[in-house]
C-alpha cells in the first residue's frame, strides 16, 4: 500500500474507520493508475516521451486537445483495406488505436478500394472513437512563410 505519502498517514487516523478505510482505497487505486500508465509509457518503446502538454496548441487553435494526420495519403486498396481491418478486429473494445487521416471518412471506400470494407472498419473504429477534426496549416509546416520556402 502507498501509505507512506506525506500527510497521508495523520489525516487518515484522524478519520473514522470507514472514512479511513476510503481514503486509503483512493491513496492506493491513484498510485496504482500513475504506476500502471509509468509502466505502459515505459513499455510502449516510444523513442521519446512526449505528451499533449507538449504540442503547441496556439498554432492550431481547432485541434480539441489531439493529433491527426496520414490515412489516406496513399490509396491502401483491398489487401490494405483487409490488413486493416484485421488489425482493427484484433485490437477492438482491447486496446486504443490512434488513426490519422487526410482523407474524411465519407473517403475511406476510396481510399481502400471497397466500400464494404471500409464501413467494416470505420464501424470498428468509430463506435468508441473521439473524432478530431483539424482545418487550417499542417503544424510540420508552421515554421515556413506563408508564401512557401525560402529561396536562395
Amino acid at each position: 500500500m502507498v501509505l507512506a505519502r506525506p500527510n497521508t498517514l495523520p489525516r487518515i487516523a484522524e478519520s473514522a474507520p470507514a472514512s479511513a478505510l476510503e481514503e486509503m482505497t483512493r491513496v492506493e487505486v491513484a498510485a496504482r493508475e500513475v504506476r500502471i500508465t509509468s509502466q505502459r509509457i515505459r513499455s510502449s518503446g516510444f523513442p521519446y516521451v512526449k505528451g499533449l502538454a507538449d504540442f503547441d496548441w496556439d498554432f492550431q487553435p481547432s485541434v480539441p486537445r489531439a493529433e491527426i494526420d496520414e490515412l489516406g495519403y496513399l490509396d491502401v486498396g483491398s489487401a490494405g483495406a483487409d490488413l486493416l481491418f484485421r488489425l482493427i478486429s484484433t485490437r477492438y473494445e482491447q486496446r486504443s488505436t490512434i488513426i490519422t487521416a487526410d482523407v474524411g471518412i465519407g473517403g475511406w471506400g476510396r481510399v481502400f478500394g471497397d466500400d464494404v470494407a471500409a464501413s467494416a472498419i470505420v464501424d470498428r473504429v468509430c463506435h468508441h472513437c473521439h473524432l478530431v477534426k483539424i482545418t487550417g496549416r499542417s503544424y510540420r509546416l508552421k515554421d515556413l512563410p506563408r508564401d512557401g520556402p525560402v529561396k536562395p
